[in-house]
């Protein structure tokens, strides 16, 4: 009897010191864009068990950027040399706290900021160490993140739209895949300049989680029900296909998606919806005129494709400036990038 009570007690102190170890973690809020010249908050926000004893919070910042104070919880916050500081002498005795300070971007910044550092503090006579978990915020030029839903166009386009060389287009469809959905996401450039930021955001039912399945090199997010891909420059290629899958909590019906398509030209912002068009599986009827430009055979068919690069038999197809086609053929994972030659195509 004895032994099993001193036995009970050796597996509550363990269990103790696990629950009781001094765990320390870090969590850092920051919006995912923003826009240079513009400000927002950085909040960090710490999680402990220690009670006592110096620490500090780090964290670095390029040149051009200036941080300013707000809330530094008894700690002493200053900015020197892009650097933030925030020092204890005597860690706070809040199990869980936050600091956080005020964020000016460089006017002339562009690209991804990373938000690192590190959170220092003293256990049992030792110093520890933290990695803040990197917090990435998109800065895009001035003007380019305004919410002119008064631009928003609905449109009249539909999957014949695509002949047309100056039509901005995005159309989306969506593919189930077992119990997730899989969904694409068309882009056609029209007049839209080279080398300019572009949106796609789309507004997802609650319980469904997204992953990115291709981007074209943007920046894919997906947090509040909302997914987000953002490009400081769109790819090259006319039109494109983006996708990303769907996955629910509880398989049922087919989600329903809204979303928009965000763009400069002319220094403004424009904005149009996101339509449902079946651009995957259209027939060669809907494409009556279009210059059929080549054939690709993948050793059971024939992929015909026609001279804006949308396929005719294929799932999706992408023509490039320089007379590259890539194909994304039906239940098949797998692309096959071909050169278009007239009535006959080189595999590459």
């Amino acid at each position: 009897m004895i032994s099993f009570i001193q036995f009970a007690i050796y597996q509550l102190v363990i269990l103790l010191s696990i629950l009781f170890s001094g765990e320390v973690k870090v969590d850092v809020n920051a919006p995912e864009e923003a826009e240079a010249g513009s400000t927002f908050l950085v909040e960090v926000t710490i999680s402990k068990d220690i009670s006592e004893g110096f620490a500090r919070l780090y964290q670095e910042y390029p040149p051009g950027y200036t941080v300013v104070a707000k809330n530094s919880h008894y700690g002493d916050m200053t900015f020197k040399e892009q650097k933030v500081k925030v020092i204890w002498f005597k860690i706070p005795t809040d199990s869980v706290f936050t600091v956080s300070w005020m964020v000016q971007v460089d006017p002339s910044a562009q690209g991804v900021l990373e938000l690192g550092g590190t959170f220092s503090y003293i256990q049992d006579n030792e110093p520890r160490t933290v990695n803040l978990p990197v917090k990435k915020v998109l800065i895009v030029p001035a003007g380019q993140l305004a919410n002119n839903q008064n631009q928003v166009s609905e449109g009249n386009e539909d999957i014949t739209s695509l002949s047309d060389p100056e039509k901005t287009l995005c159309f989306r469809q969506i593919v189930k895949d077992g119990d997730d959905y899989i969904v694409n996401l068309l882009v056609k450039k029209g007049t839209i300049e080279k080398d300019k930021f572009a949106k796609i955001q789309e507004s997802v039912p609650a319980g469904y989680t997204a992953t990115y399945i291709e981007t074209k090199n943007g920046i894919f997010s997906f947090k509040d029900n909302n997914v987000k891909l953002l490009w400081m420059s769109l790819p090259a290629d006319q039109q494109f296909v983006v996708s990303y899958r769907l996955i629910p909590q509880t398989p049922g019906m087919v989600p329903e998606l809204s979303g928009t398509f965000s763009y400069i030209q002319n220094e403004s912002t424009k904005v149009i919806s996101i339509k449902n068009v079946d651009f995957m599986n259209a027939g060669t009827n809907e494409y009556k005129g279009a210059e059929i430009i080549g054939a690709y055979f993948n050793g059971t068919q024939e992929i015909r494709f026609n001279s804006y690069g949308t396929p005719l038999d294929a799932a999706s197809a992408e023509l490039a400036s320089d007379g590259r086609v890539t194909l994304w053929l039906r239940g098949e994972y797998a692309s096959v990038e071909v050169t278009a030659v007239s009535g006959k195509t080189k595999v590459l």
